[in-house]
């Protein structure tokens, strides 16, 4: 699609009608350098089922062979392609952890190239910028020690993310780049569609959640905030459990109410 590997999701029993001119874009989770095969198909396969979604699961570009802006590249080819099919507002993109990233990352790539945004869009288990408290205190949550990091520890967590990554997919990014993590522009936040934000409240991730969705909020965007208690990262993947279950309903809910 658009010169980019995909696999489709189709629901077991069929497309219903109304859902027949709307399509999902899923794009996985795996730190920037893993989960194409497999990822896709847990984050999409339960919320094709429930929601009755079509759905496009990307394989982006990845370290350690590429650096960004290679999957946002790709990101935008394959919904630039769907829209000679599909309606922009009838088109959704969700992604968990570095696919969640990358779902933030496509808005401001999308507008840089001049193609029209999506419908609406669901950020899981990651956020647009930044981090805080929840990146130390979720390995305390989890049982395991928190890393030594030596002073003031929250200090610390939050340094790392002031100089660019020295290695991987985000190798030599400024990390306050809008293009990487648009939360440090009030004027790409404010241009969001419908954004649906998805944590847990033991996950390293949900201090991102939570800022992704004030400042969405603060630009006038639309924006819902929804944290599972005691859930982890990317806690849907164990897709038995209640707390999983709820959320597929949930992210189903969202993009049937803000999708054309």
């Amino acid at each position: 699609m658009g010169g980019v590997r995909v696999q489709w999701v189709t629901p077991q029993s069929g497309v219903p009608p109304e859902n027949a001119g709307r399509v999902l874009v899923n794009l996985h989770g795996g730190a920037f350098v893993g989960g194409a095969e497999y990822c896709g198909l847990v984050e999409s396969l339960p919320l094709s089922h429930v929601g009755g979604f079509r759905i496009c699961v990307v394989d982006y570009r990845q370290g350690w062979e590429h650096r960004f802006p290679a999957a946002s590249e790709d990101v935008a080819a394959v919904v630039g392609e769907l829209q000679r099919t599909y309606q922009p507002a009838s088109i959704g993109v969700f992604g968990y952890s570095a696919g969640g990233m990358l779902t933030a990352q496509g808005v401001p790539w999308l507008l840089t190239k001049g193609i029209a945004l999506p419908g609406a869009l669901a950020i899981c288990s990651a956020g647009a910028g930044g981090t805080g408290d929840s990146s130390y205190l979720a390995n305390v949550a989890m049982g395991s020690p928190p890393a030594a990091t030596g002073g003031d520890d929250s200090r610390a967590a939050l340094g790392s993310l002031t100089a660019p990554a020295s290695f991987g997919y985000a190798e030599g990014v400024d990390p306050t780049n809008p293009l990487f993590a648009p939360i440090h522009s009030a004027d790409v936040m404010a241009q969001f569609p419908p954004t649906l934000v998805l944590t847990g409240t033991r996950s390293f991730d949900q201090s991102g959640a939570l800022l992704t969705h004030r400042a969405l909020l603060a630009a006038g965007a639309t924006a819902e905030l929804h944290a599972w208690e005691g859930m982890w990262h990317c806690f849907p993947y164990n897709h038995r459990m209640p707390e999983a279950k709820d959320a597929f309903g949930t992210l189903a809910g969202f993009f049937d109410r803000h999708l054309a």
